[in-house]
């Protein structure tokens, strides 16, 4: 029993051995939070990924349609001529702003290759066909993109 003081007076008051209640978590709300938390997690980073690589492979083929553009004019400036290897500077100068679109996956010009398949990340290919034709084809995340464009007939 301990005396307490009232408005000048002594009070007794009885105090009883009780804890307090805690205001935080118990150890199974938490391990319930975190599972949750867990189960979550595993459901979504797979599916950012995959819409990552998905975007990148847009404008992978985005990039394509830049370049596709660009042949198709300089075959309007040449006569029905497709441009070849020794050709890239001046095809260059009919991209926009003069310089290849940006590669998705690691944001420098994107890498053009002549007459041989993409072999890395966002890569575009030339092909030139037989008989005055071009195929453009890239490089997703993953595999070349298909179809390719084929053009000139």
């Amino acid at each position: 029993m301990v005396l307490l003081r009232y408005r000048s007076r002594m009070i007794p008051v009885v105090m009883t051995n009780q804890r307090k209640k805690s205001d935080g978590f118990t150890l199974i709300e938490l391990a319930i939070v975190v599972t949750i938390m867990g189960v979550l997690v595993t459901i979504i980073i797979p599916n950012y990924f995959r819409f990552a690589d998905r975007a990148k492979n847009a404008l992978v083929r985005e990039n394509i349609h830049v370049i596709q553009t660009a042949v198709e004019d300089f075959s309007v400036e040449h006569y029905g001529t497709y441009p070849v290897q020794t050709d890239a500077p001046e095809l260059l100068a009919m991209l926009p702003k003069g310089e290849l679109p940006r590669n998705p996956f690691d944001n420098h010009p994107t890498p053009l290759a002549w007459n041989r398949d993409p072999a890395i990340p966002g890569e575009i290919a030339i092909t030139n066909l037989p008989g005055g034709g071009y195929m453009l084809q890239g490089h997703g995340a993953d595999a070349v993109l298909d179809p390719p464009i084929i053009g000139g007939d």
